[in-house]
């Protein structure tokens, strides 16, 4: 887990908080300080010591997520690696789900599942991302989109220090990490359960607009065709799409992500 400092604190409070909630406590939890802490998450951090297992990182300065989390690999002392937002709520099962299904599926290397979106109130979700299950499935749509939730996915260390860490890649770093371990050949999974509720809403899709994160993708596709991952013609559908959906208006785009891009939570909320 990173935190930076324009966290809020309450946010980061309620994270932490669901991981003593698990019903399978983690052996360990890196956190890694990614640049100076206000007085009000250092407070947070001092907190949870008492009860969770914490192992602080902290970092001069504030070098971006990819950075963030390679620094934490090394500190990682066991192989299964949980990745979480300092910012989002883990499923109180969220970890024995997974623990679960990783002894059944001993060739899976990357694990990850479904999120819930919620605006205000955690126990009231707006939206859901879906994601596909299989490894072909996940290879499949890893042409066109992100396949894995990056804040549910359980990791072999081994897998994701064999590939050299997150690539530093701005906005993308979980995608061009999947990438980089399909073409490695790893073996990736999806659960059909509901793991992690994460901050969604129009502040989300707000950020996900625009010319920076236009070129971050760009960048991206471009670094796949090169790859060989993608084709011409998959490069320039992907571009196209792109180019609509963070150049349009800000309701425009909520409007898809809301109707098109996400689908209408299942109720009960964890499957």
């Amino acid at each position: 887990m990173s935190v930076y400092g324009r966290e809020r604190p309450e946010f980061f409070s309620a994270a932490l908080q669901s991981l003593v909630n698990q019903s399978r406590p983690a052996e360990q939890v890196v956190l890694v300080c990614d640049g100076p802490l206000t007085e009000e998450l250092d407070s947070v951090i001092e907190r949870y010591r008492s009860v969770l297992p914490l192992s602080v990182i902290r970092l001069p300065e504030n070098l971006g997520l990819s950075h963030a989390l390679n620094e934490g690999l090394p500190a990682c002392k066991r192989e299964w690696l949980a990745r979480f937002d300092s910012d989002d709520v883990c499923e109180a099962a969220r970890f024995e789900l997974q623990l679960n299904f990783i002894a059944q599926h001993s060739d899976i290397d990357v694990v990850g599942g479904n999120i819930l979106e919620f605006s205000v109130d955690e126990t009231s979700p707006d939206s859901a991302r879906i994601v596909r299950e299989s490894h072909s499935e996940i290879v499949s749509a890893a042409k066109f989109k992100n396949p894995l939730n990056h804040v549910t996915v359980f990791m072999r260390n081994s897998a994701i220090r064999a590939v050299g860490g997150y690539p530093h890649d701005v906005q993308n770093e979980d995608y061009a990490l999947w990438v980089k371990l399909i073409l490695s050949g790893y073996k990736l999974a999806n659960m059909p359960d509901y793991l992690v509720r994460v901050r969604g809403g129009a502040d989300m899709v707000s950020r996900r607009g625009g010319w920076a994160y236009l070129r971050a993708e760009y960048k991206l596709q471009s670094g796949f065709k090169k790859q060989g991952f993608i084709g011409p013609s998959v490069f320039v559908f992907n571009v196209a799409a792109r180019i609509a959906i963070r150049l349009c208006p800000h309701f425009v785009r909520l409007f898809l992500y809301r109707n098109f891009l996400r689908v209408r939570p299942r109720t009960g909320g964890l499957a």
